[in-house]
């Protein structure tokens, strides 16, 4: 099933044919609540592909539109991150929570260090510019203002959806967060040695960003 929906997004009009093969798949008894390795459902992978009809499928044989893989991260996100509007709309329409957060961890490529990285599907739309899925999620009641934050042993960002859409030049998306009281807002944490040799923890304004 996964590699029937991955197709999806081989060629165009992909989710015609892919969405034949997993039909035929689910009818000998493919399970939709199959997982990867990393706890990926087929749903997950239809959704990264931008392929509703497959997803509508595997929705309609029971997949879980809210299922984490072992991230966090569900179909919602995979959806977001690729821009389909209607794979977003199926999986709120299933219940999909509009607000979960994932949270990818790993170490440093140079460093080694520990860290982290937790967004939400309406940060993932509005660094991408994908207005159409940031509008749905708006609607069925993310929150406009739930940051990005990313962790490292030395410190800690938080940065806003509002901040993202302008930082890369999304207006339309931007618009919408503005428009659904969004805040713009960027924060770095460090750790500060001080004096006595104990640590405080200080909060800077991210270069060339306006103060919330």
């Amino acid at each position: 099933l996964h590699w029937a929906a991955k197709g999806a997004a081989a060629r165009p009009r992909g989710d015609d044919a892919a969405s034949r093969i997993v039909a035929a798949l689910l009818a000998a008894g493919a399970d939709a609540a199959a997982r990867t390795r990393d706890g990926s459902t087929a749903l997950h992978v239809a959704c990264e592909a931008a392929a509703p009809r497959c997803a509508a499928l595997l929705l309609d044989k029971g997949a879980d539109a809210d299922a984490p893989n072992v991230n966090g991260l569900r179909p919602l996100h995979a959806a977001s991150a690729a821009g389909s509007a209607e794979c977003a709309a199926l999986l709120l329409d299933a219940r999909a929570d509009a607000g979960a957060a994932f949270t990818i961890r790993g170490k440093h490529a140079l460093s080694a260090d520990k860290e982290s990285d937790t967004k939400t599907a309406l940060y993932l739309c509005a660094e991408r510019g994908h207005a159409d899925v940031a509008r749905l999620l708006l609607g069925r009641g993310a929150d406009a203002d739930a940051p990005a934050v990313m962790t490292t042993p030395h410190a800690t960002t938080r940065t806003s959806a509002l901040w993202a859409a302008r930082r890369g030049g999304h207006d339309a998306v931007a618009e919408l967060l503005v428009a659904a009281g969004a805040v713009e807002r960027a924060t770095l944490d460090q750790p500060d040695a001080s004096a006595d040799g104990t640590n405080d923890g200080i909060a800077r304004s991210l270069p060339g960003l306006s103060e919330p």
